[in-house]
């Protein structure tokens, strides 16, 4: 059967007789997904890709100008300002055994993470006049759920949403064996790295490129005082191809904005604890800004791969290998910082430990369209 040929090339054949418990339906399943990872598995090894340059601290953010506002405003009036939310991460870690974007916010009356963030389009619209296309980006085990939960709700409103699946890979132990849960390989997310690759594959980069979207504000799911729609981040990416949302430096677990190679550039919390000796200033938020055209321009470039240690099922720990999407923005030179507050736009929603320090900040927070 294929499925060996697979396993024996990548050397996993110690999940051959799992394999073989399997109806054949199943085991054509399996394939099926093993074969749409096989390039990557087989460029994969077991060390990190990535390399840093050289690093010097970066002590001043771009100034935003009057201009750049209105030139935003100009942008979202026109309706060609467009928005991905990444919203392929499961909320095990809150406790809750479905996609994270179903997670209820108390203090909102219950509303899901979901519904935070297309409340966030609807105002926007109201307040701008204009239709702003959403596009979100989820996993293959959590794409029928969250697709039936906006039919069921009619979108929210929303005349414009739009899904697209991220890639999967399996997990692994320290002596790079794939790990074999319950009645299937453990597969994990690819990471947040290949969005543009996924996003420019889809029929939805080509309707908004026929749209005439020009700038794409790209958020996470996690963190719902995430403003893409701001008018003077997404009026500073004018005539460049990135603007990074950052806040002064924060003790949690961020990337740090700093130069790299003489350019500005985010380096991964990871790599910050192993070498405490980087200087940072600012820390990142997670809010881009993005030119269609630079989407474009980078979408099947190649990107390194990074080790990550995830927990698999309650206990259970493995490896899985992850792109980052800070990694995509090391293209261009052409790159400005936006600087704002962590208590205005930033309170990730990682853990349980961090809903009460999320539901003070909610009630205290007014967007500013």
């Amino acid at each position: 059967m294929e499925i060996y040929k697979i396993l024996q090339k990548h050397g996993q054949l110690h999940i051959e007789k799992d394999i073989e418990k399997l109806p054949l339906k199943e085991v054509d399943s399996l394939c099926k997904k093993l074969k749409n990872v096989d390039q990557y598995l087989t460029n994969l090894d077991n060390k990190d890709t990535r390399k840093l340059g050289k690093i010097l601290p970066y002590n001043e953010v771009s100034e935003c100008l009057e201009s750049h506002k209105k030139h935003g405003k100009q942008l979202l009036e026109q309706g060609l300002v467009g928005c991905i939310l990444l919203a392929g991460g499961q909320g095990t870690r809150l406790g809750l055994k479905k996609p994270k974007g179903l997670f209820k916010v108390k203090s909102l009356g219950n509303k899901t993470l979901f519904e935070i963030y297309t409340d966030k389009v609807k105002d926007a619209q109201k307040s701008y006049n204009c239709t702003i296309p959403l596009a979100i980006m989820l996993n293959p085990e959590s794409y029928v759920e969250v697709t039936e939960f906006f039919k069921e709700n009619k979108f929210f409103g929303l005349t414009q949403v739009d899904f697209f699946i991220q890639g999967m890979l399996p997990y692994f132990d320290d002596s790079h064996k794939w790990i074999w849960n319950k009645e299937s390989i453990a597969f994990a997310s690819e990471g947040n790295g290949k969005v543009f690759y996924h996003f420019a594959l889809s029929p939805i980069f080509s309707k908004w490129k026929e749209k005439g979207v020009v700038d794409v504000g790209v958020i996470a799911i996690d963190n719902p005082l995430a403003n893409p729609f701001n008018p003077s981040l997404i009026g500073l990416n004018y005539q460049n191809d990135l603007v990074i949302e950052c806040i002064p430096k924060d003790k949690g677990k961020m990337g740090g904005v700093v130069f790299e190679d003489e350019v500005p550039s985010i380096v991964e919390y990871i790599f910050l604890e192993d070498k405490p000796s980087i200087p940072v200033h600012f820390s990142n938020t997670g809010t881009y800004v993005l030119k269609m055209s630079y989407i474009e321009k980078i979408a099947n470039l190649p990107l390194p791969f990074h080790k990550i240690k995830k927990e698999v099922s309650s206990g259970m720990f493995a490896n899985k290998y992850e792109c980052f999407i800070l990694d995509a923005f090391r293209f261009t030179k052409k790159i400005k910082t936006y600087k704002t507050s962590r208590e205005e736009n930033y309170a990730p929603l990682k853990t349980k430990n961090d809903i009460d320090l999320l539901n003070d900040l909610l009630k205290q927070q007014k967007l500013t369209f």
